[in-house]
């Protein structure tokens, strides 16, 4: 089916979603935190995979300094490669977007930055699995607020009733609900 007689969307979330990377990215606060002397445990950070990364801080180590916080980013970024390979692939979401590609639009709307986002869809060969993909960067307000997953249904110019969005979490969960779409929850379903 071409591009012109699709009128469907399919719009997923990608980390817990699409990709399991919740211990890459454990793996990757941790070394830059070592790095700065600080520590973080696995199990307070999981309930707060998923959140932007100053309230992951703020709430993993409540006294830590704003320098310490751009410091940690700092090094995050430059050390996140390190860790894809402890990734995990959500097969069956992955085989459901292959399967639909031919029939809808498909987009990837995430809060992660653009360079995290394709370093991990490049490293898993799954960047054109999506006509488009929308990061922190390309939005004013991340999830919970739903302008990236309204921002995909302009571009495609479809309709709520014509979308369906897969996520894993409450901030996910309400941005999906408030543009009034189809929602499928899949992986790691965490609400506080």
């Amino acid at each position: 089916m071409s591009e012109l007689n699709k009128n469907k969307l399919i719009a997923s979330d990608m980390e817990g979603t699409l990709l399991f990377s919740e211990k890459a990215s454990f793996l990757t606060y941790q070394k830059a935190c070592k790095k700065l002397n600080l520590t973080i445990k696995f199990e307070e950070f999981f309930p707060l995979y998923g959140k932007d990364y100053r309230q992951i801080l703020k709430t993993l180590l409540p006294d830590v300094t704003e320098e310490n916080i751009q410091k940690i980013r700092e090094l995050y970024k430059e050390q996140q490669s390190e860790h894809y390979s402890e990734i995990r692939i959500n097969l069956p979401v992955k085989e459901l977007l292959e399967s639909l590609k031919n029939t809808h639009h498909t987009a990837l709307v995430t809060n992660a930055s653009k360079a995290n986002t394709y370093g991990m869809l490049d490293y898993f060969s799954l960047t054109s699995l999506f006509d488009l993909i929308i990061t922190r960067e390309d939005v004013e307000n991340p999830k919970p607020d739903p302008e990236g997953y309204l921002k995909a249904m302009k571009t495609f110019k479809v309709d709520p009733t014509s979308t369906l969005i897969l996520e894993d979490s409450k901030g996910g969960y309400e941005a999906a609900r408030a543009t009034g779409s189809q929602i499928l929850f899949v992986g790691n379903v965490r609400f506080e």
